[in-house]
Formats: structure tokens, sequence, C-alpha cells
């Protein structure tokens, strides 16, 4: 980013124009003056509008407490106390530092190596403490049941609270547990917030629980209805494993599990910092991370051996394209524009053709000469896996991704290889087969749209792809097999003592893949070592070359399929 795109050009715009704007709805409407400058600082750091414009402020103002804020904003005291968790926020961010523990008579600054980077216009990357965070959720929700039980709030309002925790410490510890338990917290808060309380109460006390006391605190009124309600959440509870719930007394126990789950006792301090799937990578020393039960590997851009690449003239301007795109300077330029605009700024590209025409490498490179390690995965290895474990698997794997983006300096690029049964069209569900495939799928979808970084997808197979996977492909581009002027090319880069003439006959003569040629050619080198052969005729290049040919043409599938099989 450079001129008026600069982290700090957006920061001086957004406090400027904040100056007596009370912090209206107006301000943060698609009307404001500076609507564009909130959504890039917005996305930048990964806070809402309102934490954009408190950090702004703070970097602007010589003092920053409430009351200077207040006077700067024309906004309330009472208005800005509301927003009280936007603070905590940015401070469990990481992101400002907060001088006394009661907000109200508190002081507020940007953290100095925050303010480097952004001076410097570079990013500043961030971790939350995990254990402030977990302990600032307890405390507020434990007010919050506190609340509820004495009459003093509502059902509505603890909702609330659990959502808006939600939506702010997504990348935290807990969350991220709670997301391990339910698949989406969101959609099930009641059963959520039952577990919490549960957590809290009995885990502070030794009473016993009532399932009217859990209706009081969903509910707010002991009505048949809501009882019925209650003990139907318990119930489902108590099946899916959650508590232990004895029908008739109503006392409720949850189980031990779930209370390790929930607590920091199996937490050193030094794991407070670990990013949520860390400990999943054992390192190699091949200079790639694995990942433990075998789902993907982290390979690192310096350790790609550098490869020539030949391509058609057809396929070279897109690739030329996004050998561009990913260029560091030009991305985050990109980046920052798309950002300015409030466009989406996850790239998703499909390559697609004939094996061993050089998808898999060409990203390889792509990598290391933009300098961005690759998260790989390949799905054809997931398709064995049970019901249910094959959806599990998906979702890890983009949650490494988004893990691996926090963690590491530059954006890495997510390969997701022989994506062949995966992007096919959806299915009416006939047997448990079909579900999974149609489940993966849903999956893939929803990931994709939220994608932040760069994705590329390979497959074989694309004749069939489901029109919802063709609409999240910014770039889709077609690997043909190599014409015989490139073929030529491909022939000399791996033996240059061949004669032109020799070139001719081969590249005109055998419709080999680069892939095929390679094979070829180390096939030829390895019966020369094994039997001492020094030099490699015409004839013998020829033979190896049919029996490629043969053999491609006799393990070839006879139909192109795709389906999660």
């Amino acid at each position: 980013m450079s001129g008026n795109n600069s982290i700090m050009d957006w920061m001086t715009a957004i406090y400027k124009e904040s100056l007596h704007s009370e912090l209206s709805e107006g301000f943060f409407s698609s009307k404001s003056g500076v609507y564009g400058e909130l959504c890039s600082l917005s996305m930048a750091f990964d806070v809402t509008p309102v934490q954009a414009t408190l950090l702004s402020i703070i970097v602007m103002s010589p003092v920053s407490d409430l009351k200077s804020i207040c006077y700067h904003t024309g906004c309330l005291l009472s208005d800005l106390l509301a927003r009280k968790d936007d603070f905590i926020y940015l401070v469990n961010r990481g992101l400002i530092i907060q001088s006394r523990s009661i907000i109200i008579d508190a002081n507020f600054k940007i953290a100095p190596e925050a303010m480097e980077r952004w001076i410097d216009n570079l990013p500043y990357e961030c971790r939350m403490d995990a254990r402030k965070v977990y302990d600032d959720m307890i405390c507020s929700l434990e007010s919050k049941f506190s609340a509820l039980e004495h009459g003093t709030t509502d059902a509505a309002g603890l909702k609330q609270t659990v959502i808006s925790y939600l939506d702010m410490y997504h990348d935290s510890y807990l969350t991220d547990k709670l997301y391990t338990i339910w698949g989406d917290p969101y959609k099930s808060w009641s059963e959520l917030s039952v577990v919490l309380y549960m957590f809290l109460v009995l885990n502070s006390t030794d009473d016993s629980l009532t399932d009217i006391e859990v209706c009081k605190m969903l509910f707010d009124t002991e009505s048949d209805e809501n009882v019925s309600k209650t003990v139907a959440i318990l119930n489902d509870l108590e099946v899916k494993g959650y508590i232990e719930y004895t029908r008739g007394v109503g006392f409720l126990k949850l189980k031990e599990e779930y209370v390790e789950l929930l607590s920091f006792r199996n937490h050193s301090k030094g794991d407070d910092d670990v990013d949520a799937h860390a400990d999943a990578f054992d390192q190699t020393g091949s200079g790639q991370a694995v990942i433990a039960d075998g789902t993907c590997v982290l390979i690192h851009n310096e350790t790609i051996r550098e490869k020539q690449l030949f391509f058609n003239r057809s396929e070279c301007e897109s690739l030329d394209e996004l050998r561009m795109l990913f260029s560091t300077d030009k991305f985050n330029e990109v980046i920052g524009r798309m950002r300015k605009k409030g466009m989406r700024t996850g790239f998703n590209c499909l390559l697609y053709g004939a094996p061993g025409t050089g998808k898999t490498e060409f990203v390889n490179q792509l990598a290391r000469t933009s300098g961005r390690p690759i998260v790989k995965a390949d799905f054809s290895e997931l398709r064995n896996r049970c019901v249910g474990e094959s959806e599990k698997a998906i979702r890890k794997i983009f949650a490494v991704y988004r893990d691996m983006t926090e963690k590491l300096e530059v954006i890495p690029i997510l390969l997701l290889n022989e994506c062949d049964g995966l992007l096919g069209k959806r299915v009416d569900v006939i047997d448990s087969t079909d579900q999974l495939n149609n489940a993966c799928q849903a999956i893939m979808l929803e990931e994709l749209e939220n994608l932040n970084g760069i994705c590329i997808c390979t497959t074989n197979m694309p004749q069939k792809m489901d029109e919802a996977f063709d609409r999240r492909f910014l770039y889709k581009i077609e690997f043909h097999n190599p014409d015989e002027s490139t073929r030529r090319e491909i022939w000399h880069s791996l033996r240059p003592e061949l004669s032109n003439n020799d070139l001719s006959v081969l590249a005109g003569n055998y419709r080999l893949s680069g892939g095929q040629i390679e094979n070829v050619v180390r096939k030829m080198e390895i019966y020369n070592i094994i039997h001492g052969v020094e030099h490699t005729t015409l004839d013998t290049i020829k033979s190896r070359c049919e029996k490629e040919i043969n053999s491609y043409n006799k393990h070839s599938l006879s139909e192109n399929r795709i389906g999660f099989n």
C-alpha cells in the first residue's frame, strides 16, 4: 500500500471525520465520508468499524481516555461505556494498552511495536492472550447469570452476551473449543448457554442445579411451555453426551470431560500464546511441517527446488497474471485497493486439465518465486475416511490455514490437490455416500466463500463441476497437453544433447504430457545407471515413449467420474 492507501492515511481521515460525529449510525453507514477507510482498516486488522474508529482516535490523540474521546466525538460517556467490550477486545488483541484495570479511569495508547509497523505501512501481526480472553468472558457471563438469578436482566440479554463474545473472540481458546463441541455455537446458543451456566454454577459452589433453574435462566418465566422447552434441550444435551440429567428429580451434572475442556486447568503458562492448531504440526528435518494425522503439510518455500516449466502460449498469459498478482508488492497493493472498496480479499483459483500438465508443479514454483509457504492437502486421501471424519478433516484443513496466515509473515498458499471428488454436481440423497458427498461439498463451498487468503485447487476432471463452485473461483485456468513446440522445449530442457532432428521426431510423433516426458527420461537414466549404458539411441527413446503411452492408456479411466466415493 502507498499514498492514499496507507494505514496512517486511513486513520487520519477517520480521526478527522469522527470529530463531533457522536459515533452515530450515519458515521458508519455507506454514505459516510470515510466509509472506504473504515472498511479498509476493519479488514486490515480484523476489527469492527467501531473498533477501527477507536484505534484511529487513540493513534491520533495526544491523550486518550474516555473523557477525551467523548470530547472529540461529542459522544456521551454512557454511550462510550456501553462500548466497553470493544476496548477490551482491542486490549486482548494486543493493539492497544490500557493503563488501569478500571476502564473509566484508564488511559489508552497504541502498542509501540504496532505503531512502528503502521508508520512503515506494514501490518501488525498480533495474537490474543487466550487466558485474558477466557477470564474476561467467564467474568462477564458470571455477572450476566447472576443478574438473571436476581431478575435484573433477561434471557435476551444473555443471548446477546454469548453471541457478542463469539463475534469478538472468534480466534480465542474458548470459542475455538466451543466450535469443536457444537460446530456452530451461533445456531445453538441455548445449549451453549446451558453448558456454560452449569460450568460456572456447579464448579463455583457445591449446590445442585435443577431443570427449573435452567428454565428461568433461559426463558425468564416458569411457564409449562418454557419448562417443556427446557426439558427438551436438556434431553438433547444428555443424548449428545454433554450432561448427566436425572429426570423427575431434575438434578444436572456436566460431564467431566467438558469441565476440563472449558477450564484452563491443563494449560500451562507457556501454552497461552499458542495458536489453536499450532501443536498439530510435527516439525521434520525436510523443511516441511506435517499435520499429526496426515491431513495436510506445511511446505516452506525455500525448500522447493527450482524447476523450469514450459506451457503453451494459450496458458502463459493467465499464468503470468497469477505470478504477478501473488508477488509480494502487487499482492499487498491489490489487497489494499480491494479493502478500500469494501470488496472480498480472498483469491480462489482453479487449475484443471489432464494429468501431468504441470498444475501442481506450477503452484510449487509460484510459491518459491513469491516467497510464500504452501499448506497442502490431497483430497483424494480423504475419500476413504469414515462418515463424519471427512467433514471434520475439511474443516481442520481450513482452520489450520487460518492459523498459518496469522502465524507466518506472508500469506501462504492453500493448495487443495486432486479435488475431483469434491467439485462435482450435488445430487439427491439416496444413500450415505450421497449424504457424505453433499455434506463435504457444503463445507467446501462455505469455506471458499469465507476465505481470506490464497486457495488454489487442482482437478483433472472439471466437466461435471457444480455451478456453485464455478462461481467461487475468481481464476479458472485450463492446462492443456503441450503442443508440438512446447514438447520440443521440454525434451530439449531434459536432454539437451539431442539433435534438432531427434527433437523434431520425438515432439512430432509422441503426444506426451510434460509429466510423461519426464517419466521417460527418468526411466532411461535409471536403466542406464543399472546396466552401465553410456549412450541412449533415438530408437531406445522412441521405444520408451511408446511404452509410456501404452501404460497411460491401460490405466486411464474409461469415463470421467466425480463423486466422494
